[in-house]
């Protein structure tokens, strides 16, 4: 598993992994690569680390990031049917856009929880596809296959969660 993005999230979620699985990574800044060396194989440019695994994890919190990176090696991606799932933040209406660019190796996702939940179950994985390599971080559920639905579910949570009723006749809807 590769996880690009060793941020606070991503960082835990690289931890979490790497207790199953090998877990390669990449970070732009070095000293968040340094930070995971001890339990990640860390690489110097992202497209070591795609090379490295079938499934890339990209948890860049900025979209236009995770999306400029994607784009970038759109053709790793094609090879070997290598996965993408993105944690970043996005609207289903960026990553719609973005899949029609990559493909069908495209699967949307959402975390709902903080790192600190991250490999308990009180952290909730959501994705556009099943993804078993995911379980370890949290309690998983694919939410079909349209790619930006799992946005639109992390929202209906927030929602619920933020404005009650509001939030539960919107999560109703869906």
């Amino acid at each position: 598993v590769t996880v690009i993005g060793l941020g606070y999230m991503g960082s835990a979620v690289a931890r979490c992994l790497a207790a199953t699985y090998t877990v390669h990574g990449w970070n732009r800044g070095e000293s968040k690569r340094n930070a995971l060396r001890d339990v990640v194989n860390i690489y110097d440019t992202p497209e070591e680390a795609i090379e490295a695994s079938v499934l890339t994890l990209v948890l860049i919190d900025d979209w236009k990031g995770a999306k400029e990176l994607l784009l970038e090696h759109k053709a790793r991606f094609e090879r070997n049917n290598r996965t993408a799932v993105v944690f970043s933040t996005y609207a289903p209406t960026d990553i719609h856009e973005l899949a029609i660019q990559i493909g069908s190796n495209l699967v949307g996702g959402a975390i709902v929880g903080v790192p600190q939940t991250i490999c308990t179950p009180q952290s909730l994985i959501l994705t556009t596809a099943s993804v078993p390599t995911l379980d370890p971080i949290g309690r998983t559920v694919a939410v079909a296959g349209d790619v930006g639905l799992a946005a639109l579910a992390n929202l209906a949570l927030v929602l619920t969660i933020t404005f009650g009723l509001a939030g539960h006749e919107l999560a109703h809807l869906m």
